[in-house]
């Protein structure tokens, strides 16, 4: 099945999903770090043009909403809140309003995150400490699942609704079957 999305691998949703099966878990996962839902997800996932949506959305149980606006964009990511907005990309691009956001000491009693300045390294580390990397295996797949969940939604043309615990499409049996899809003989999963 062809997709929308360019030319080459990422056209054919099999393969790449379009951009929420390329460069989608990237950024999710950056979303999904900055909300403290790495071991989570959203809830709600609403297609581009359902009911006059302006953009793809996914939606967290706490309300917060994912919009993927189009390609004229100052960062790949914008968080706002009510005190300012942060843009960041994944090449190191940061930049706040209020310029001092930046530059703001994270206090003691707030959320510091794991560093790292290389994957690489921090892999091998991780290996020879028996610690988790910063992108823990379990990291990656719920950042992937947000691309294919939205994906999924665009598909039949409707919200989904996510339980993130069970990993489940919540009451809609066509989209369901959109999660997996059957193998060819003699491949399988045990």
């Amino acid at each position: 099945m062809l997709g929308d999305y360019g030319a080459g691998w990422r056209r054919f949703t099999e393969y790449g999903g379009r951009k929420n099966g390329d460069w989608g878990a990237h950024h999710f996962d950056i979303i999904q770090w900055a909300l403290g839902m790495d071991q989570s997800g959203p809830v709600e996932f609403i297609p581009k043009g359902y009911e006059g949506t302006e953009f793809q959305t996914h939606v967290y149980a706490n309300g917060v909403r994912v919009e993927r606006v189009g390609d004229d964009l100052k960062a790949m990511i914008e968080f706002t809140g009510t005190k300012g907005k942060v843009w960041v990309s994944r090449d190191d691009y940061l930049e706040t309003d209020p310029p001092e956001l930046a530059t703001r000491p994270v206090r003691a009693d707030e959320i510091h995150l794991y560093v790292s300045d290389n994957h690489h390294t921090d892999f091998f580390n991780c290996v020879r400490t028996r610690q988790h990397p910063i992108a823990d295996v379990e990291i990656g797949h719920r950042s992937a699942t947000v691309g294919h969940l939205n994906n999924i939604a665009a598909a039949v043309g409707r919200p989904i609704r996510w339980d993130p615990s069970t990993e489940t499409i919540v009451g809609d049996a066509v989209a369901s079957t959109m999660l997996d899809r059957p193998r060819r003989a003699p491949y399988g999963l045990l």
